[in-house]
């Protein structure tokens, strides 16, 4: 799925555009009854802080757009999960989570190279590979490998690359064996991606399947939602996986000509970065401010927007808000998250990084945001 596909942010009908409309009034209504705050000012809540950083990886109405799609444009049900998202954000403090990333997972997990992103395939979606004898049921705790999804599942929103919307899974089940098989985990995991992270599967690839995988996909095929489950193939062959994926793209393990897969773990670098970010209070403050400041001005826009026909001034304030919004959010990025494996292998570049560290390095800490 692409911007580009009926019902998507570049190819809205008249009805599909008056439903995203209506889904901001009622979102922004919902915020500010759950909260006491006045429609403007629910950046000043955690469910509103919350909702500005979880659209901040892409445009928000392109976020709305999947969700109303995945709920088949019922706008009460799209609001109703979209809450429980945020509710569910705040509850497990994915936030601090993100901000602190590698030191909360097991990088000894990580390591393993369980499941990994190793570029895109033919559409231009990213694609995750997952090996599932790399995991041992009981090997490492339940929370840790859920960290290590949650992580997977935030770093693919990062690298998509507009207008491709969503990410590509190749899940290799070659030489599984009991030990291999955890349902409850794979529970857990589907019901993560289902409820909270909507319509950002694109295809799944089951590769070197066996009669003992069989008997396993029966237990969990029922987990997964019909739209989900039209979206996975069976592949025959490892080789067959060239006619989705370009084999450049493909690990050498699985018969393609890219190296396998290594991580690269934080260097003294990345330790020194985080220290110095994390005590640089006012820095901080500042660019929390201009975000906070950028969040409301969206949010009076976007009102103004949806509550009128379609106003040609109106569209452009508005994409001027949003851009500004994206804006103001990267220069609060070293603050709030950290640069991973990712990163350092430079398939996720997010320069504000070092330009950021280089200006506390100067003492110049004067930003200009505007």
């Amino acid at each position: 799925m692409t911007a580009n596909d009926p019902g998507h942010i570049n190819n809205l009908n008249k009805t599909q555009k008056n439903a995203l409309k209506q889904c901001w009034i009622d979102l922004i209504s919902t915020i500010s009854i759950q909260t006491s705050l006045p429609d403007t000012c629910i950046i000043n809540s955690d469910y509103g802080h919350e909702l500005f950083i979880w659209i901040a990886y892409e445009s928000a109405d392109v976020v709305l757009l999947r969700w109303l799609r995945a709920n088949k444009w019922d706008i009460k049900i799209t609001i109703q999960r979209i809450m429980n998202l945020l509710t569910w954000r705040i509850k497990s403090r994915i936030q601090e989570f993100l901000s602190k990333a590698e030191s909360e997972i097991s990088l000894e997990e990580a390591t393993m190279n369980k499941g990994y992103f190793m570029g895109y395939d033919k559409i231009g979606r990213p694609v995750c590979y997952i090996h599932a004898k790399e995991h041992i049921r009981g090997q490492f705790s339940l929370d840790q490998t859920e960290k290590l999804a949650i992580l997977a599942l935030e770093i693919s929103r990062k690298l998509l690359q507009s207008p491709v919307e969503t990410f590509t899974v190749v899940i290799d089940v070659g030489g599984i064996s009991r030990k291999n098989m955890d349902l409850h985990l794979a529970k857990n995991f589907i019901n993560l991606f289902q409820t909270y992270y909507s319509e950002s599967l694109g295809l799944g690839l089951i590769v070197n399947g066996s009669w003992f995988f069989n008997s396993c996909w029966s237990i969990i095929m029922p987990w997964l939602d019909p739209t989900v489950e039209n979206k996975i193939k069976f592949i025959k062959k490892e080789t067959d996986l060239n006619m989705y994926i370009d084999p450049i793209n493909i690990p050498q393990r699985l018969h393609g000509k890219h190296e396998d897969f290594q991580y690269i773990l934080p260097t003294e670098k990345d330790q020194t970065m985080l220290t110095a970010f994390r005590h640089d209070y006012q820095a901080k403050k500042f660019a929390e401010t201009h975000h906070r400041q950028a969040a409301k001005k969206y949010l009076k826009l976007t009102l103004r927007w949806a509550h009128s026909e379609d106003n040609e001034n109106f569209i452009l304030e508005r994409i001027k808000a949003s851009k500004n919004l994206t804006d103001t959010y990267e220069k609060l990025l070293p603050y709030i998250t950290t640069q991973i494996h990712y990163h350092r292998n430079g398939d996720i570049n997010e320069n504000i990084f070092d330009m950021t560290y280089n200006k506390l390095c100067t003492n110049d800490t004067d930003i200009e945001y505007f």
